[in-house]
């Protein structure tokens, strides 16, 4: 019984000892792990921030790609403007029958339609000379008189209209051509139009 308590005497100390070297080397493997997850996460913030840096410089080349699109939309626009603000002084403007041909940027390239245009200048800028009279008779025969000429010319226009329609329908005259034509002509009597209402608004008619 004495040689039993005096062998586990001398074995308590060893075993506590085992037990203490096993606890620190358990303690000491999860200071290792807890250090390599602590890399990890480290490495992972580190790739978290360089991601969200290169986004950030992507943000900043589409803004300025965007920037200037956006420019050259802007630096575009005022020329598209300023052609637009030609051609609807050139087809509104009384007294600018010429002007409005070269501002409309529309090209008068058919014979007769040339002809018709021709004729339409002369009217118009005979139309926006006239001077209105003081006696109200002589206004009002001078306004009948202009919009007799103006009346005929528009009819003789759109009798070639009527006839280059049935032409392309009739398969004779091709639809681009026939569209050319029609955008032509329309103008030409947009502009009679216009002329024809400043008139009235000058000669004090209403007609």
């Amino acid at each position: 019984m004495r040689k039993a308590e005096m062998l586990l005497k001398r074995t308590a100390p060893i075993a506590a000892s085992v037990v203490l070297a096993l606890s620190l080397g358990t303690l000491a493997g999860c200071a290792s792990a807890g250090g390599s997850d602590a890399q990890r996460i480290a490495e992972l913030e580190r790739q978290i921030d360089e991601l969200k840096s290169q986004k950030s410089n992507d943000g900043s080349s589409s803004g300025d790609t965007s920037a200037n699109s956006s420019d050259g939309s802007s630096t575009n626009a005022p020329d598209a403007s300023a052609s637009e603000g030609a051609g609807g002084a050139g087809s509104a403007g009384s007294g600018s029958a010429a002007a409005g041909s070269a501002g409309s940027g529309i090209q008068i390239t058919d014979a007769t339609a040339q002809d018709f245009s021709s004729r339409a200048d002369a009217l118009i800028a005979e139309a926006d000379a006239a001077q209105p009279d003081a006696d109200f008779g002589a206004r009002v025969a001078a306004y009948m008189d202009f919009e007799q000429r103006f009346d005929a010319l528009d009819r003789e226009i759109d009798l070639y209209d009527d006839q280059k329609e049935l032409e392309y329908k009739g398969g004779t005259l091709g639809w681009e051509d026939y569209r050319s034509i029609k955008v032509q002509l329309d103008y030409i009597e947009d502009r009679l139009d216009f002329a024809m209402n400043s008139l009235e608004l000058r000669f004090g008619i209403d007609d």
